[in-house]
């Protein structure tokens, strides 16, 4: 059997890539989110007492999963820069539970911040685009979008 490869300019892949990240985060464009439901209009209206309850069984909260959001990104990046950052001890980006309203406005914009870094890190031409980068970027959307659906329905579960 022969294998077929099929090229898909980066331009191509960079556009559509950037559209996801953005619904994910700010704007639906109808890809996979409602209106609404982006990460940061979802976090909009979210207080810090409400941010810091434990949901279900497992002891995490919305500014868990935030703090565990930003810990991915952080290796994420990492990774598009070429670096290896090795093995990771995951249960660090768990620790934060509570948080009071200052350490929940400094979390969203550590939030903001990595998306910006992340995007800024895909408009750039890269060196090169290889498996390593768009798994790293189908991770990362999948990811993402994963924690943003537990953040959703934390906030059905305390009935906000």
């Amino acid at each position: 059997m022969s294998e077929t490869s099929i090229v898909i300019p980066y331009a191509d892949f960079r556009e559509q890539l950037l559209t996801i990240l953005e619904e994910t985060f700010d704007n639906v464009h109808g890809a996979y989110l409602d209106p609404g439901d982006s990460f940061f209009t979802t976090l909009e209206g979210v207080s810090a007492e409400q941010a810091s309850r434990v949901v279900g069984t497992c002891g995490n909260s919305i500014a868990g999963q935030v703090k565990h959001v930003i810990f991915y990104m952080d290796v994420a990046i990492q990774y598009m820069r070429g670096e290896n950052p090795g093995r990771q001890d995951w249960s660090i980006s768990w620790q934060t539970v509570e948080v009071n309203e200052s350490e929940w406005t400094t979390l969203k914009q550590e939030l903001r911040d990595r998306q910006e870094m992340i995007v800024g890190m895909i408009k750039e031409e890269p060196r090169s685009v290889d498996g390593d980068f768009v798994g790293g970027a189908m991770a990362l959307v999948a990811h993402t979008a994963f924690h943003l659906g537990q953040v959703r329905h934390a906030l059905c579960m305390l009935g906000e």
